[in-house]
């Protein structure tokens, strides 16, 4: 699927600029960084490789398990807005 590959190559646009740190949720500053390794790595940012980091975490499953992943990756906004995304939220 095109849009997961373009998901994925904006993590190299926004390296360096946001961290797991600038996440507010303890749970989405995990998941980031997950995320974020599995993509320097070379693999996709599919939403079932966390699923299987996350299998023992409460949070994970108190956010609503694979399905919170999956509309996370639905809700994101395009790759192509990725450094836009992150100016307009990033503290000034």
């Amino acid at each position: 699927n095109n849009r997961k590959v373009d998901k994925s190559k904006s993590i190299g646009r926004i390296d360096g600029i946001v961290a797991a740190r600038d996440f507010w949720e303890p749970f989405h500053q995990r998941l980031f960084k997950v995320i974020a390794e599995q993509i320097r790595t070379g693999r996709l940012a599919e939403p079932t490789i966390p699923r299987d980091f996350f299998a023992i975490d409460p949070a994970f499953h108190a956010f609503g398990g694979l399905r919170y992943l999956a509309d996370l990756v639905d809700r994101a906004p395009p790759s192509a807005n990725g450094r836009s995304a992150v100016a307009f939220w990033s503290p000034i």
